[in-house]
Parts: structure tokens; C-alpha cells; sequence
């Protein structure tokens, strides 16, 4: 079973598929209205028209001809278009651009060939093919045939032996240019039992977004309509979907119900953590609220959020202003921001330290509540934090006092440690680089050789 995010990201590919299949039926559309409307005087000049695209329908038709080794899409059976429509869409990440690209031109070639009622055939074919599972064939061909006939690819997802994940996926295609009736159908199936909320999750992520293109009350509504587990599903995407002047609304309106209840705090966070929207816009909301805990919380996980995927500089004058709000609590608040040492490389915590006021300073015992529960993933968080502390020996006993701490837990516990060899190895190698004087620097490492050598209790 595709996970959650795996669905989202084959909804997104699709989309460019609509799009293609869409515009050249636009275009075709729009020259049967031109043919229709040319006098005799024009058909000269339309002639002309013809020769000047002569080159490039010529260029598509050959590039289809030799996928299909000169074939027709009409003489093929629908387990070779399957055939070829799988391999078209088995993606090598390592494959080079042109050829990606080529395949990808080739493929919504094909898609646009294949009438309605053999794509129904070719999906189907593409559903029961156990090995359709290591290629996206069949979002694609489903994507084409919602374009195509939307009312007709949802009585064929019906009519299927397991309906819930099709329809959901004609939904997330339909949305687009129905965000209301995809809402209201999805609404229904709720309802109805047809599906349940893992089923469209990926179709709550389309619709959503769709939904915000109509404004603030349709979204609200829209998610005032889904049941808990799903109201915060895709809101950080969605709401750059929204009017310009309506974004900062839904945040006063979704920052107002995780005040009251209506919405985890948690959710609030996770949301502008993960915010599509652009920093300055985030800060430039964040700067609206009342000075208090509430903001100060928001504006902290917001930094980490920044740092964590590396807007290093936007991340660190954010945290500058968070500082500035909180005159003769700087320190407290920088140590509430190292909280998160996941988020941080050890040159983001030297620049987070840089921002104390003139004679403030972090010491070993400021992180010893971080240190003691820093060692799920090895030693990184322990030799990250050490990076927020400028004294040497101050250094040193945070890390003495931490691996003494881990041996006492490890001797304590009567399960073996999670810890390898190669967890030490890099630790004593991270030590011996933090130029500590050589007394502290063996003091350090003969506490984490204590630790090394720790075994549990026995069991009883």
C-alpha cells in the first residue's frame, strides 16, 4: 500500500498530465471553431498557418511513431498500451534530464491518443498487473480519463472491485476545476461509509487546496465540514492557495481556535512550521500578535522550523527579534530555542549563541536537561550542544558529566544499549577536535570509555 505522502506526490505529478491533455484538447477545440468560422478569402492564410505547424505536429507524430514502432494507438490491444505505459512511467531518479523529459513528452503524447473507453481498459489492465505497483501507470491513465470524462470516470471507479482509493483519486483530479462538488462528494462519502479517512488522504490534500482558491469561508468551511483527523490535513500547503489578501484572515481565524480549543496547539505550530508561504509573510503575521508566551512559543518553533531546512540567515534574524522581545530573558529563551538540537547543525548553534547579550554566556549545567536525553541517535545532539558553550573546560564538563550520567543508565537498565562502536568511535574522534586542554580532554574521554565499557544488569 502507498504511504500518505507517496499518493500526494503522484496527485501532484498527474496534475501536469491534466494540464497537457487539457490545453490540446483547448487547442483542438479552438481550431475546429477557427475551421468553422474561415471564409473562402482566409483559407489561403490558414494554409499558411498549417505549414508553419506542419514541423512540429510532424516532430510529436514521429516521436510517438517510434515508441509505438510505427503502429497506430488503434492497432495496439490494451495490454500493450499497459505495457507501455508502465515502462513510460517507471521513473529512474538517476536517468539524465533529456531523457526524462523525452519520456515524459512521449508519455502525454500517448495519453492524448487513447480514447475514453480504452483508457478504461487500459487502467484496469494496469490495476490488476501486480507489477503496476513499481510504476505510477495507473494514477496517470486515471488522471487522463478524469480530464477526459469526469462523469465517466466516476461511474467506471464505482464499478471496480475496490472503488475507494479510485474514487478518491478522480476527486483529487476533479477538484481543479469542480472544488465544490469534489468537496461535497467527499463529504458524502464520509457520510455514507464509502471510504473512510485513510483512504483520501491524498484526496483531502487536492481538495483542500482547491477549496482555498475560493476564498477564506469556502476553506473554513470546508474543513468545518471533515472530521477531526482530517481538518489539518494539507493546510500548509492550502493556504498559499488563498486570495493574497485573505491569508493572514485564516491565520488570525486558526490561531484563534487553538487558543480555545478548536484546534490542537500542536496543529497551530506544525502549520506555520511547514507553511508553504513565504517567511516574510509568516514573520510579518507573527508580528501582529500580542508580546507574550504565545508568541514567543510560535516565533521559537518558527526559527527551528527555518534552520531545520537550512534558511540559516532568515532563521537567525527571526530568532534576533524573538530575543529583542524578551530584554533580560535572552538567555532563557535562546536555551528554550537549543531545545530542539534535531533542528541544528553546530554552525547554526554557534550563530544562536552569537545573539546573547555582551557578557551572557551558555555553561554546562544551562543543558544538562537536553544533554541527559540526547542519546537516541547516538552522540550528535551531546557534540552539537557543546557548540552553544564557549569555554573550553565548560565544554568539557558537559560532556564528562553526560557520558558519567549515560554509564549510571546504561548499569541501571537491564536492557543492552542502543549504542554501537562506531557511536563511540565518532565521539572520540568529535572530542579530540574540540581543542580542550589536554587534562579535560582525558578526563572527558575516560568517562566515555566508562560508558563503552557499561553492561546492564543481569535479568532475573
Amino acid at each position: 500500500m502507498k504511504s500518505p505522502l507517496s499518493l500526494i506526490a503522484a496527485a501532484s505529478l498527474v496534475g501536469l498530465v491534466i494540464g497537457f491533455i487539457l490545453g490540446g484538447q483547448r487547442e483542438s477545440d479552438t481550431r475546429r471553431a477557427g475551421a468553422t468560422a474561415q471564409t473562402a478569402e482566409s483559407r489561403p492564410t490558414r494554409s499558411a498557418d498549417r505549414s508553419a505547424t506542419r514541423p512540429q505536429e510532424s516532430s510529436s507524430d514521429e516521436l510517438l511513431s517510434s515508441l509505438l514502432k510505427g503502429h497506430a494507438v488503434q492497432e495496439l490491444s490494451s495490454t500493450e498500451l499497459s505495457k507501455i505505459l508502465a515502462q513510460l512511467t517507471t521513473f529512474d531518479r538517476n536517468q539524465d534530464p533529456l531523457t526524462s523529459a523525452k519520456q515524459n513528452y512521449q508519455l502525454q503524447l500517448l495519453l492524448r491518443k487513447i480514447s475514453p473507453a480504452r483508457l478504461k481498459e487500459v487502467a484496469e489492465s494496469l490495476l490488476k498487473d501486480p507489477d503496476s505497483k513499481q510504476n505510477m501507470g495507473s494514477y496517470y491513465v486515471i488522471a487522463a480519463l478524469s480530464a477526459r470524462d469526469p462523469q465517466g470516470a466516476m461511474a467506471w471507479a464505482k464499478s471496480q472491485p475496490n472503488p475507494e482509493r479510485l474514487v478518491g483519486m478522480i476527486l483529487s483530479n476533479t477538484a481543479k476545476d469542480d472544488p465544490t462538488g469534489a468537496a461535497e462528494a467527499l463529504r458524502a462519502g464520509l457520510m455514507n461509509g464509502s471510504f473512510n479517512s485513510n483512504d483520501i488522504y491524498s484526496t483531502t490534500y487536492s481538495v483542500t487546496g482547491a477549496m482555498a482558491k475560493l476564498g477564506k469561508d469556502s476553506l473554513l468551511a470546508f474543513l468545518d465540514s471533515l472530521p477531526s483527523q482530517l481538518q489539518n490535513n494539507s493546510l500548509h500547503s492550502a493556504i498559499r492557495e488563498l486570495p493574497e489578501g485573505e491569508q493572514s484572515a485564516v491565520l488570525d481565524e486558526l490561531y484563534q481556535r487553538s487558543q480555545d480549543g478548536r484546534m490542537e496547539n500542536y496543529s497551530f505550530s506544525n502549520l506555520l512550521s511547514n507553511s508553504s508561504l513565504p517567511p516574510a509573510k509568516i514573520q510579518a503575521w507573527l508580528a501582529t500578535l500580542k508580546p507574550g508566551e504565545g508568541r514567543t512559543s510560535l516565533e521559537l518553533t518558527y526559527a527551528s522550523s527555518l534552520f531545520r531546512s537550512g534558511k540559516t540567515e532568515i532563521a537567525q534574524d527571526a530568532l534576533s527579534r524573538t530575543l529583542s522581545q524578551n530584554s533580560g530573558k535572552e538567555k532563557e529563551v535562546l536555551l528554550r530555542a537549543l531545545g530542539n538540537t534535531y533542528s541544528y547543525r553546530p554552525g547554526d548553534i554557534e550563530k544562536i549563541t552569537s545573539l546573547l547579550p555582551p557578557g551572557v554566556e551558555i555553561k554546562a549545567d544551562d543543558l544538562k536537561n537536553q544533554s541527559n536525553n540526547s542519546f537516541y541517535n547516538g552522540f550528535d545532539s551531546l557534540l552539537t550542544l557543546t557548540h552553544a558553550i564557549q569555554d573550553p573546560a565548560e565544554k568539557a564538563k558537559l560532556l564528562t558529566t553526560s557520558f558519567q550520567n549515560l554509564t549510571k543508565s546504561i548499569e541501571d537498565s537491564s536492557r543492552s544499549s542502543r549504542l554501537n562502536a562506531n557511536d563511540f568511535a565518532i565521539a572520540e574522534s568529535q572530542i579530540a577536535a574540540l581543542k580542550l586542554s589536554p587534562e579535560d580532554a582525558a578526563t572527558a574521554q575516560a568517562a566515555l570509555a566508562a560508558a563503552k565499557a557499561a553492561k546492564p544488569k543481569e535479568k532475573r
